[in-house]
């Protein structure tokens, strides 16, 4: 989903390459969208909407952007944040079309540190 998302700023405000990590995939009720430790998984998290008979209300998302360089990283962000916020809003946009509820998405950009994240 998110690289769709990425293709109109190519390749003039986005590096070449871009990883995604997704760190958490949650479902919360919507009076609770920040992370905290007592949460319901997302993969066990139909299964207890079913049993108690509700359904949790808000996709709670965390994903890191993972670029090579500093310089990269810069790129990634854009002036006063504003390229990561335009991806941050469209995506956000997007997951909530495709899961049909609203969700709180945080991204993050960070550098590679050593590890090897391309999924060539």
């Amino acid at each position: 989903m998110f690289c769709t998302l990425f293709l109109p700023l190519w390749p003039r405000q986005l590096p070449y390459k871009v990883s995604l990590v997704n760190r958490q995939w949650e479902l919360r009720p919507a009076s609770s969208p920040r992370p905290s430790s007592d949460t319901t998984r997302i993969a066990g998290a139909a299964a207890a909407a079913a049993a108690a008979g509700s359904r949790p209300t808000v996709l709670v998302v965390q994903t890191d952007l993972v670029v090579k360089t500093r310089s990269h990283k810069k790129m990634a962000i854009g002036p006063g944040g504003a390229t990561l916020r335009l991806i941050s809003e469209a995506a956000q946009a997007d997951l909530r079309q495709h899961f049909g509820m609203p969700v709180f998405l945080t991204l993050w950009v960070k550098e590679a540190s050593g590890q090897q994240h391309d999924t060539d």
